[in-house]
């Protein structure tokens, strides 16, 4: 699968196939998406425009309306991103992090570097994310990753990777997410 869904999506497979057929298909981790940080900065911005009189604020709405529009991809919170090669990727023995477009997980944002980050890993050994030198960093949790050295991840944790924050759950951990949101 190439298209990016929502968990309600993969509930809803879940729901019509059942745990066995959903094991089956989908054995890779993924990233979950959650609110960006830009999101939380823009609603933090938002409830200070109290502050503004009504000529500026309506001056800034005006300026907002005027900028050119942003044609990156916006994230919603709930989309799903496997972590798999993608065909006809470079580096064979990784899952490459990146804006650019031949990134295996590819996240099109300016703070994002071309090749931002990379995981490694099975899942008998368990998986592990590595800092590709990027500019703006990798985090786990509230811990900035060191560039070229290899963190352990664990089921359900959290990661940044510029504006973009996710939860990172291996195949087993995303069948209980999906299974935890079934109606049956």
């Amino acid at each position: 699968m190439s298209s990016v869904f929502r968990l309600e999506w993969y509930r809803d497979w879940f729901e019509r196939r059942g745990r066995d057929a959903f094991v089956a298909e989908f054995k890779t981790p993924v990233l979950v998406s959650r609110a960006t940080l830009e999101t939380e900065v823009e609603a933090e911005a938002g409830f200070h425009t109290a502050y503004m009189g009504r000529t500026r604020l309506i001056a800034e709405m005006a300026a907002a309306r005027a900028a050119p529009h942003d044609e990156r991809l916006q994230m919603q919170s709930g989309e799903v991103r496997f972590i798999r090669k993608a065909e006809g990727a470079a580096f064979a023995e990784h899952v490459g992090v990146g804006r650019a477009r031949n990134a295996d997980v590819c996240l099109p944002h300016p703070n994002i570097s071309k090749y931002h980050a990379y995981f490694s890993g099975t899942p008998e050994s368990g998986y592990a994310l590595t800092d590709a030198d990027s500019r703006n960093g990798t985090w786990i949790g509230t811990e900035r990753l060191t560039p070229r050295t290899a963190a352990p991840l664990v089921d359900g944790c959290t990661l940044v990777f510029g504006p973009y924050r996710f939860t990172f759950l291996t195949s087993a951990g995303f069948c209980e997410t999906v299974a935890r949101r079934a109606r049956s």
